[in-house]
């Protein structure tokens, strides 16, 4: 039976304010490619902000004090200090903007598990995953139509006119630790009969997206969480802890051999899948190829337009250089932080770590490193009779290669599995008592 207190909560304004963070959610996991995008997702913030805030003012004021938002609010403030001298009032605002929006599920998670009640938090966290599955069906459908779609959307996002798929890339980034996260918690049986047979489906969907978003970075940083997966597997304890004893070292040495020989004999594996799937019909052997051969080429300087790992090296040392000559604050400042006008300046666009470090220096980067630290660290904290590590190396390999400054990825990281922690919490106790 539901305590007096929970169905109390439940049944009170919080509820109002949960529907408006849902849709604001759903709203941004769409992806949406309108022009008033930025401006609808804002308004919608600024409404669910106010109504928290009135809601439960202690509550909402609270969640400032935290360690990952002082990281926030630092990193907010270089901003405005670089950046108003150079890009001005409005484009300084719009980037806040962004950047408000972008780490908003840290926010609206940090106020609920505050309120601590389990029914609402496992109401927003089932509305984030159906619509995750609604659009990543929708984005499946419009990649078999468009092949190669969302690598075009990067660099011109609207230019299949206003479609609701997820926002190509951010889907997949953030699918691929969400696969991981949740590959872990099947394997170590921690979801009841039900929910097992979902999250079999689910992490097949999402397999299947990041396959056929035709993303190499991704898909290799998704079968690095698979081995780590498996490492942790063989490495923890019964309480899900990791031990370390000799099947624990012979299982990471496996663990980096195997990565080894796929790094290094990427270009022979590539070749290889491809003269397994090029006379292949379906759907799934199709974008199987199509994912090896954009791995091939691109190592063979075919292609330029989306580089691999090892081409993805020049570009990395390209901001590293930047970094070095700017330390202290970077260089994004010079160019107002706009996005076209980063390469030409240093920026090799192709690694979130190292392009932070050249755009906004130590002065910035600290900051802006210190929210994922933090907010990753309070995953780690809350984890309950269970230790979900793999997605973590999932990020750290995206971040590394990839640019990462994506909602998808922030939404997984501060809102999807701090609920799955909270509400396994909440089982745990519920048995404990």
């Amino acid at each position: 039976m539901k305590s007096q207190r929970d169905t109390a909560i439940f049944q009170t304004p919080h509820l109002i304010t949960a529907i408006i963070a849902v849709i604001f959610l759903v709203y941004n996991i769409s992806g949406y490619t309108s022009e008033n995008f930025i401006y609808i997702s804002a308004f919608m913030l600024i409404l669910w902000s106010i109504f928290s805030l009135l809601v439960s003012p202690k509550k909402f004021t609270e969640i400032l004090m935290e360690k990952k938002i002082i990281a926030f609010a630092l990193f907010f403030l270089f901003f405005v200090i670089t950046s108003l001298p150079t890009a001005g009032l409005i484009e300084t605002s719009k980037s806040l903007g962004s950047f408000l929006i972008l780490f908003s599920p840290m926010f609206i998670m940090s106020y609920y598990i505050r309120i601590n009640n389990k029914f609402i938090i496992c109401f927003i966290l089932s509305s984030v995953l159906i619509s995750w599955m609604i659009f990543a069906l929708r984005s499946i459908q419009f990649y078999s139509l468009n092949p190669g779609a969302a690598r075009t959307m990067t660099s011109s996002g609207d230019i299949y006119g206003e479609v609701a798929i997820g926002g190509g890339y951010s889907l997949a980034i953030g699918s691929a630790i969400l696969v991981v996260f949740l590959l872990e918690l099947f394997l170590k049986g921690k979801f009841r009969k039900i929910s097992f047979v979902i999250s079999i489906i689910f992490i097949s969907l999402l397999i299947f997206l990041v396959i056929d978003t035709w993303s190499s970075i991704t898909l290799v940083a998704l079968i690095v969480g698979f081995f780590t997966t498996i490492a942790v597997m063989f490495s923890s304890n019964r309480d899900g802890r990791l031990s370390i004893n000799y099947k624990s070292i012979f299982t990471q040495v496996i663990l980096i051999i195997m990565v080894s020989v796929v790094f290094f004999n990427i270009n022979s594996i590539s070749y290889y899948f491809m003269g397994v799937f090029s006379e292949s019909n379906n759907k799934i052997s199709e974008n199987i190829y199509n994912v090896a051969a954009s791995i091939y080429f691109n190592n063979n300087y075919i292609y330029t337009d989306e580089l691999s790992l090892f081409n993805r090296l020049d570009l990395i040392s390209l901001s590293i250089q930047t970094f070095l000559t700017n330390p202290l604050l970077g260089v994004g400042y010079s160019y107002s932080y706009e996005a076209p006008l980063a390469f030409e300046n240093g920026i090799g666009n192709h690694s979130e770590v190292f392009d932070s470090l050249a755009k906004f220096g130590l002065l910035g980067s600290i900051p802006y490193f210190f929210i994922y630290y933090y907010g990753i660290k309070a995953n780690l904290n809350n984890n309950h009779a269970i230790m979900v590590l793999a997605y973590i190396i999932v990020i750290i390999t995206l971040a590394v290669f990839n640019p990462f400054r994506f909602f998808h990825a922030n939404l997984v990281i501060f809102l999807v599995i701090p609920s799955f922690l909270f509400l396994y919490k909440k089982r745990v106790e519920k048995k404990e008592c």
